[in-house]
C-alpha cells in the first residue's frame, strides 16, 4: 500500500509492506510435515491391504490378474489330488490349492512408520512363485512356476493411485 508520509513534498511516499498470517502458515507446515513423516503408515497399509485383494483375484483367476495364467497340472499330481481329497486330505483338484493354507497364508504388515510388506506363512510359496525343484516321495520334482504375485505396471498405478488419493487430503487437510 502506499501512502504519504504527511511531509510538504507529496513527491514523497512510503511504501508500507505488511505480512500476517505467518504464524498460521508454520503452524499448518507443521502439520503438514507430522502428516508427510508420521502418519505415511495410511497409505501404506492402505496399499498392502488393496495388493492382498489383487492377490486373492489371482488365485480365483489362476493368474490371469498378472498376465501369467497358471500351467494346468499334472496327470500325476491330479492323480495324488484326488486320492487326498477321497481321504479328506485336499480340497480342490485345482492348481496350488489343496487344504487352503497357502491362499490363506498372505498377510500384511507395517516396519516403522516406512514401510510395508506382504508376507506368506507358508515356507513353499516362493517355491511355487518362482517355480524350481523340490523333494517329492524321494525323488525330486520340477514345480512349475506359478506366479502368486508380482510387482507390474498395474500394481505400481494402483500404489501409486493410493498415495496421490492420501497427498491430496493432506493438502486439502492442511490447506496448503
Amino acid at each position: 500500500m502506499l501512502q504519504s508520509d504527511g511531509h510538504k513534498d507529496r513527491n514523497m511516499a512510503k511504501i508500507i509492506i505488511s505480512v500476517t498470517g505467518v504464524s498460521a502458515l508454520v503452524a499448518d507446515y507443521k502439520k503438514f510435515k507430522f502428516d508427510m513423516t508420521n502418519n505415511m503408515v495410511v497409505p501404506l497399509d492402505e496399499s498392502a491391504a488393496k495388493y492382498l485383494k489383487v492377490i486373492s483375484a489371482n488365485f480365483m483367476s489362476q493368474g490371469a490378474i498378472f498376465n501369467d495364467p497358471w500351467p494346468p497340472l499334472s496327470a500325476a499330481t491330479v492323480r495324488d489330488k484326488k486320492a487326498l481329497m477321497a481321504k479328506g486330505k485336499a480340497i480342490s483338484t485345482k492348481p496350488l490349492i489343496r487344504t487352503g493354507a497357502l491362499k490363506s497364508g498372505f498377510g500384511r504388515g507395517l516396519e516403522g512408520l516406512h514401510e510395508a510388506f506382504i508376507f506368506n506363512t507358508q515356507r513353499y510359496a516362493i517355491l511355487h512363485n518362482e517355480g524350481g525343484t523340490a523333494l517329492y516321495k524321494g525323488r525330486r520334482v520340477t514345480i512349475p512356476r506359478r506366479v502368486l504375485a508380482d510387482v507390474d505396471n498395474d500394481r505400481i498405478t494402483m500404489v501409486a493411485g493410493v498415495f496421490t488419493s492420501w497427498f491430496n487430503n493432506i493438502i486439502k487437510k492442511n490447506k496448503i
